[in-house]
């Protein structure tokens, strides 16, 4: 899966962006154990350092970015810029009314209520980021149509 959103960042030049696929079924979020045996995960996530954002065009294809990673390019006050996130592998059965929720955030999705973090990331300096509602916001998502 890949998404791209148009923000932009307000009282800061830099963040850490966190999206996330999660499941819902009958109403109630169905958990996921990823491969390093973390329980009650998300589908599917991805994130991003705003500053860090560069895509490696020779290396990507239109369905996976790749970064670069070695050129720091904060925002500037008042601009607008592409991200691009590259979502860890699902194969992930949805029935009939099952529900698909993209989530947006600030910080990491699990948090010790859950689990116990075997890691710790730089936090965001305080400010406020913007998703413009654009058609440049866009989730691509391969679907395998399974007959029953």
């Amino acid at each position: 899966m890949k998404l791209t959103l148009n923000i932009e960042l307000e009282e800061t030049d830099d963040a850490n962006i966190f999206v996330g696929i999660q499941k819902f079924h009958n109403g109630k979020e169905v958990d996921f154990e990823r491969v390093y045996g973390f329980p009650n995960d998300i589908v599917a996530r991805s994130t991003l350092r705003v500053a860090l954002r560069t895509v490696n065009e020779n290396l990507s294809t239109p369905y996976t970015p790749e970064y670069d990673f070695d050129t720091l390019k904060p925002l500037s006050k008042g601009e607008k810029t592409k991200m691009e996130f590259k979502f860890s592998p699902s194969g992930t059965y949805y029935r009939n009314g099952d529900e698909l929720r993209l989530v947006i955030q600030g910080r990491y999705f699990i948090n010790s209520s859950k689990i116990h973090q075997p890691f710790d990331y730089h936090p965001s300096s305080k400010g406020k980021c913007i998703v413009h509602a654009s058609n440049v916001n866009v989730l691509l998502m391969p679907v395998i149509p399974v007959k029953s």
